[in-house]
Order: structure tokens, then C-alpha cells, then sequence
């Protein structure tokens, strides 16, 4: 495990091998995703080959079974892919950049041999993130992919205080116990539409957003000064993770945003939907 910087002009960037994670960034010292977030929280980590949840653990994929480890037990789920806590390696560093190689090979849990590679370069005023997955293994393999950001807008507020614009109008509706998806609902006229910013307040989110064609594919959170950050990313996500970050209300509760773009939404591995299927020699690209 290995702590890098990057850095251009006020932006600076603060990266872990491990899992390749985004766990510090500044623009002249205002703070822009939070910092020294706890490392069991997955703070900036690449999720692959899934996002979110699976339902159990257990999946079926060309007409074999796998039983991922439960790494939510409370839940009893499988959490968040398989290479958040690997180490990565630096194939590739410059001031304002920084890439990581990772070679996934798990066939009794996972089929498919990806190589991940993670590309982080400051430019522009902003940090870029391509995350390219190539299947080369001989067989296909279920592929998905996000980032967990957790974004602030400062430091010390809370997400009561701050303001969200997110123009996604569907929202997956979840079951109370696992927050697994039960129903994709309209957001209009639900407490979920942030179609217009508007302040978070006491709503607890943990929730998938779904995005249509024609829609910006971004999400803004402001505080009251009206400073903030805005977080874009391109087509290859679907859909977006929201999670308000309670934590069973400790003293951190609620004072960042998790925000994920997501190829698919939790539970792909069982549902099918927006599930890639990465044939051997295929590549799939994300950039955030």
C-alpha cells in the first residue's frame, strides 16, 4: 500500500494503491470529497466487477453457479466487487497523474481474468478518472463499475445544510432491511426529486438514481455560501448510488454525500439489468 499525490496548479489529489482509491481532494484547500474517511467505508475505491449489492452473495452465470464471501453480514450481502482492498500497481506516474494496474483472477468465485486499469490526471481545473476493464481470460464474464465518492462541499457541513441537484427522474425504490431494489418508481412528486437543487434536510438516501437520455450527466452538492462541488460522468453509467452516509448516527453521521455512477444498479449480477457482457479480448471504458 502506497499514498501518492498529484497535483496541478490548486488542485491537488491524494491517492491509495489499495484498490486504487480517490481519498483526498482540494481546490485551494476547499475540500472536495471528505478526508480521512475510515478505510471499511470503501472511501473512493474502484468497484469491479459490481457495484452495490448482490443478494446473498450467490449468482448464476453461463449456467454455473458462484458464491461470492458476505462482506455485509447484517445484510447478507456481497458488497462493492472484489478489488476495493487488493493493491494495485503503478505502471505509470507524472505530477498531475497517476495510473494503476490490477490483474483479477478469482475463478472459483468470479469467471473471466480482467485486467483493470485506472487512469487519475488533474487538467482543466478538475480531476478526470478513466477506470478501462479488459476481459483477457478465455471465457465471458458479468461486468460492472463505479467509484465511491464521497463528496462534500467543505469540510464541516452536514448534508442537512447542503444542497443537491441531481437530474435523474427514476429512482429504485429498496426493501428496508437489505437495501436490496424492489421497484423503479418516477421521481416527480417523491422526496427523491432533486431534478431542481434543493436542500437534503433530515431525508435519509440510500438509494440507485436512474438517468434518461437527454439528461446532464452530473451531480451538483452546494452549500449555503453557494460553494460546492460537481461531480460528471459519461454515458457508461446508467444510473448513480446515493447514500447520505449515516453511519447508526455516530459522530461522523451525515457529513458527506457517497455518490457512485454505476453501469447498473444493485443486484445486476442477479436481475440482468445493464449487466455487461464482457466477452474475452472486450474492453470496457468508464470515465467519471
Amino acid at each position: 500500500m502506497t499514498i501518492e499525490v498529484i497535483s496541478q496548479g490548486e488542485i491537488v489529489a491524494k491517492l491509495n494503491t489499495l484498490g486504487s482509491t480517490l481519498i483526498g481532494l482540494t481546490d485551494q484547500d476547499f475540500h472536495l470529497i471528505e478526508p480521512e474517511t475510515a478505510t471499511d467505508l470503501y472511501p473512493g475505491s474502484i468497484l469491479v466487477p459490481w457495484p452495490n449489492r448482490i443478494r446473498d452473495g450467490r449468482y448464476s452465470y453461463a449456467q454455473t453457479n458462484y458464491q461470492l464471501p458476505i462482506n455485509e453480514p447484517v445484510r447478507s450481502n456481497a458488497l462493492h466487487g472484489l478489488v476495493a482492498y487488493r493493491d494495485c500497481e503503478i505502471t505509470n506516474k507524472r505530477k498531475n497523474g497517476l495510473e494503476l494496474d490490477y490483474v483479477l483472477d478469482s475463478p472459483t468465485i468470479y469467471p473471466g481474468k480482467l485486467d483493470l486499469s485506472v487512469i487519475y490526471q488533474i487538467q482543466d481545473k478538475s480531476l478526470h478518472v478513466e477506470i478501462s476493464c479488459k476481459n483477457i481470460g478465455s471465457i465471458p464474464a458479468p461486468y460492472g463499475v463505479s467509484i465511491h465518492t464521497y463528496l462534500v462541499a467543505g469540510k464541516a457541513t452536514k448534508n442537512n445544510q447542503v444542497s443537491l441537484k441531481l437530474l435523474a427522474d427514476q429512482y429504485l425504490k429498496v426493501d428496508s432491511r437489505r437495501f436490496l431494489p424492489t421497484e423503479l418508481s418516477p421521481c416527480s412528486n417523491t422526496e427523491f426529486d432533486f431534478r431542481n437543487l434543493r436542500q437534503i434536510g433530515a431525508l435519509f438516501i440510500d438509494h440507485a438514481f436512474r438517468y434518461q437520455n437527454g439528461l446532464a450527466w452530473q451531480v451538483e452538492l452546494i452549500d449555503e455560501n453557494g460553494s460546492g462541488v460537481i461531480l460528471g460522468f459519461d454515458s457508461a453509467s446508467n444510473g448513480i448510488q446515493i447514500h447520505t452516509a449515516d453511519r447508526n448516527g455516530s459522530s461522523n453521521s451525515r457529513k458527506s454525500l457517497a455518490v457512485e455512477p454505476m453501469s447498473c444498479p444493485p443486484d445486476a449480477f442477479n436481475s440482468g439489468v445493464d449487466l455487461i457482457n464482457l466477452e474475452p479480448g472486450d474492453i470496457h471504458i468508464s470515465k467519471i
